[in-house]
């Protein structure tokens, strides 16, 4: 096989895996500053990373479906002003 070739391939498929998950985009990021922030000994740096990656798991699998409740409930909330 051509590595040329093979190189095209893998790209194609890395290309079509990030259209099909783009919050998967967010995460490859952080995980390479969590290894730079290893890499560099900043520790505090590192546990920050990580837990912001936590944040945004925990939003990717909740917090989409609480803000269009939210939002359902403000359209759903009258507009007249309190006495």
């Amino acid at each position: 096989m051509d590595l040329l070739q093979f190189i095209r391939e893998r790209r194609d498929a890395v290309r079509l895996f990030y259209r099909l998950h783009p919050e998967a985009w967010r995460y490859t990021f952080g995980v390479l500053f969590i290894i730079s922030a290893i890499g560099t000994g900043r520790w505090k740096a590192t546990l920050a990373i990580f837990l912001g990656i936590g944040v945004m798991v925990a939003y990717d699998r909740w917090g989409i479906e609480w803000q269009q409740k939210g939002a359902a409930m403000l359209k759903s909330k009258s507009k007249t002003p309190k006495p």
